[in-house]
């Protein structure tokens, strides 16, 4: 992602630099669409003047605004993508004694090919491991960048995001068996994070990883070049996810709350100036 004077640039569809290059000679030309479309989305101005007071700074002045992405369909897109496969933090489930279940996000794999796809999976627990973990909630989805691309090119206008996802409750055995992979990745990162030489790693252009264990919390992105001890094992527990949510019978009767940080339809009008 690059961060340009308030305008956010995210796409894996080229270098930071070369959507730099692009964007900078018509940035000027962008920033008066945006103001004047009205795309300049400030905050409640009591919270705007009580943050802004009591933080100190060494600029002329300083203004809490939440901007809208720059008007480039794909870009648009990526942004939304980003914060959907991401989010949310938190999963809660009502179970059928009308109790509820907190579950957090303590697993997660983002998979970039450029032009071409965004793949993501996600494991929620009601702890984050070890014995105490007793619940898992599965969840993956895949952006096909290309078909959307396709679309873009046909229609010249906004159309429906090419995602697929779902989400799985998983039965106790189905959480035996992911909890078993989770244990293998996790021995891999307890001494740090160590970076080897590729040798098979040519299924994608970049991929990030992050993991919440009792200690902490590792995050990490890695590309062609370099990847880390313990993509393998990383690896078999996506594998793991795939197996047992494409050949799972299981089915909860149970309700499902995902928790987003943010609304994803206020989220969705800002970036697509809606």
């Amino acid at each position: 992602m690059v961060q340009m004077a308030g305008l956010r640039l995210c796409s894996p569809y080229g270098s930071e630099l070369h959507i730099l290059k692009m964007c900078l000679p018509i940035y000027p030309k962008i920033m008066n669409i945006v103001r004047g479309k009205k795309w300049w989305k400030k905050v409640h101005p009591l919270i705007v003047d009580e943050l802004q007071n009591k933080e100190t700074h060494n600029a002329n002045s300083i203004t809490y605004a939440s901007l809208a992405v720059i008007p480039l369909r794909m870009l648009q897109y990526d942004s939304l993508m980003e914060y959907y496969f991401r989010e949310p933090e938190h999963i809660y489930l009502k179970n059928q004694k009308g109790e509820t279940i907190s579950f957090e996000q303590i697993f997660r794999v983002l998979q970039y090919k450029t032009n071409q796809s965004v793949k993501f999976w996600t494991i929620y627990g009601d702890e984050r491991e070890g014995k105490k973990l007793n619940r898992i909630i599965l969840r993956k989805g895949k952006w096909d960048v290309k078909a959307q691309i396709s679309q873009l090119q046909q229609t010249k206008g906004l159309g429906l995001p090419k995602v697929k996802l779902a989400l799985h409750v998983c039965s106790q055995h189905e959480k035996e068996k992911i909890t078993q992979k989770l244990k293998k990745a996790d021995r891999k990162t307890f001494d740090g994070i160590q970076f080897v030489k590729p040798d098979d790693f040519n299924l994608c252009s970049h991929e990030e990883f992050h993991r919440k264990l009792d200690w902490g919390a590792v995050t990490v992105i890695y590309n062609k070049q370099k990847k880390i001890k313990g993509t393998k094992e990383i690896h078999q527990v996506t594998d793991c996810i795939n197996q047992i949510m494409e050949g799972s019978l299981y089915v909860a009767g149970e309700d499902i709350v995902l928790d987003y940080t943010f609304p994803i339809e206020q989220y969705m009008n800002n970036v697509l100036h809606s």
